[in-house]
């Protein structure tokens, strides 16, 4: 099966199984709040969803073996994609953790800064390979970092951001994209500290975040392509994001909204 056939499936397969409460955190880049003398009270492990972290080579193997099943099993063949690194102090530091979700809500992290740059070879395959859409917010940014830090050469990505452009979707980025496509803003106000990702171990706040960030990326693609064909979207693949680079295809009319309630 092409890709072309793959997209044409579309539909809501992933969420059927997806009614954890998803929340969005913020941008990678943007500097903490400060937080201190806040309860910081831990997710529980049903807000936690679905996941899986490598952080050593065995487990990195073993996670890439999982995705690699999941991929195959899925007729979707396409991902949910985002990084996270440190950003301050300057300059920006390598990437830490790349996270992959899967549409039926499962999140594999990989801890990438604490595998000493040997990524697994099946890994890379998923990677490299175009025919695996892998889907966010600045997704081709984040493929750039990833090849100028571990020589990971990513391809297949596409930036949802020119969907909702063809869409006629105002606000960009991914929290907003969320807030107008899935219906779920409820902890927008609730800042999850994200803390250090080089740290020995990943907080369940910051477990959270990363996997709702590649979680939504993909479902954010899933609501937009019901209403852009993949005519409308495809010349855009591993195209970095600008504004205005498309405009409005005015046959569009976005769906009620309420449809799809991740609760």
């Amino acid at each position: 099966m092409d890709l072309g056939d793959v997209i044409a499936f579309g539909g809501l397969a992933g969420l059927g199984i997806m009614t954890l409460r998803w929340a969005m955190g913020r941008n990678s880049g943007e500097q903490e709040p400060d937080t201190r003398g806040e309860p910081q009270q831990e997710p529980s492990i049903e807000e936690l969803g679905d996941y899986s972290i490598a952080d050593t080579h065995k487990s990195a193997n073993d996670l890439t073996r999982t995705l690699k099943r999941k991929i195959s099993q899925n007729r979707i063949k396409v991902l949910g994609f985002d990084c996270e690194f440190i950003t301050y102090p300057q300059p920006r530091q390598k990437v830490s953790l790349l996270q992959i979700a899967t549409p039926d809500g499962f999140c594999a992290l990989f801890r990438l800064g604490k595998l000493g740059g040997v990524v697994p070879q099946q890994l890379k395959e998923i990677l490299e390979d175009s025919s695996i859409l892998k889907v966010g917010v600045s997704v081709v940014n984040d493929a750039e970092k990833l090849q100028t830090d571990y020589e990971l050469c990513v391809k297949g990505c596409l930036d949802v951001q020119y969907l909702a452009d063809i869409g006629g979707v105002s606000d960009k980025g991914l929290k907003n994209l969320v807030k107008q496509l899935c219906e779920n803003d409820q902890e927008k106000k609730q800042r999850n500290k994200r803390g250090n990702w080089e740290e020995n171990e990943l907080s369940g706040r910051q477990i959270k975040y990363a996997c709702y960030d590649a979680r939504y990326s993909y479902l954010v693609f899933e609501k937009l392509n019901k209403i852009v064909s993949r005519d409308q979207w495809s010349r855009y693949i591993d195209m970095r994001y600008r504004e205005n680079a498309v405009g409005r295809d005015s046959s569009i009319q976005l769906p009620d909204i309420g449809s799809i309630r991740l609760q």
